[in-house]
């Protein structure tokens, strides 16, 4: 399979993240180029990015949006097979994560895939069973017909360790231009709904988790619900 692979990682005062996520990324047994967005960072961020790709570019912090500026970046580079997304605050755990998650498009049929992630070592209780809970170990290939079972678990997705093929992803109008958060599961269903796969990869590590405070959490839950009240 000799698929051409963008990587691709919005940055935003993470100086120190991103540092780790790109050590991770160094050691991978895989070829991909990297691009990296910036929304104007004040700490070091936007310097760090630049040492690390000839590909970064700035755009000020007030014009991000987790859709649009995603997909900005695919549209400015279409001619790769797959865009694999991560966070700043994401890090690969092995030189074979990528790679692992990358081999699920030799089926067709998958459009998008999802790699397990394992909670940061100063991960909290609560931030190390959402982790438990919603990467097992185990892979899935999931379809639109699983939806009776797994319910919102079939286009579950996180950017924060993603890949998508490009003509699955242009086929269904690609990352949405104004959305509060979850563009990766509206991409997910869209798929699904087409006919697309949707591959969990639990073989392809990171790690991600946050320790959110109480308020935190409860303000985050309550934009996914108005996502989820949005996009029926």
């Amino acid at each position: 399979m000799d698929l051409k692979i963008a990587c691709i990682i919005p940055t935003f005062n993470g100086q120190k993240d991103l540092e780790r996520l790109l050590k991770s990324l160094k050691i991978q047994n895989i070829d991909f180029d990297l691009f990296i967005v910036d929304s104007s960072s004040k700490d070091g961020t936007y310097e760090t990015a630049k040492s690390a790709s000839n590909n970064v570019i700035q755009i000020p912090s007030s014009d991000f949006n987790h859709g649009k500026t995603r997909q900005m970046m695919v549209n400015n580079n279409s001619s790769y097979d797959i865009f694999v997304f991560l966070t700043q605050d994401a890090y690969l755990s092995s030189s074979t994560a990528l790679s692992s998650l990358v081999a699920c498009f030799k089926d067709s049929s998958v459009g998008a895939a999802c790699g397990r992630q394992l909670p940061h070592v100063d991960a909290d209780l609560f931030a190390s069973h959402a982790r438990q809970f919603n990467y097992p170990c185990s892979s899935r290939l999931k379809s639109y017909q699983d939806a009776p079972i797994l319910g919102l678990k079939t286009p579950f997705l996180s950017n924060s360790f993603a890949a998508y093929r490009e003509s699955a992803l242009r086929e269904v109008g690609g990352f949405p231009s104004d959305v509060i958060l979850c563009e990766d599961m509206y991409v997910a269903a869209k798929m699904l709904m087409s006919g697309w796969k949707v591959y969990y990869a639990g073989e392809a590590t990171c790690h991600h988790s946050l320790n959110y405070s109480a308020p935190d959490e409860f303000k985050r839950y309550f934009y996914i619900g108005v996502f989820h009240s949005r996009e029926h």
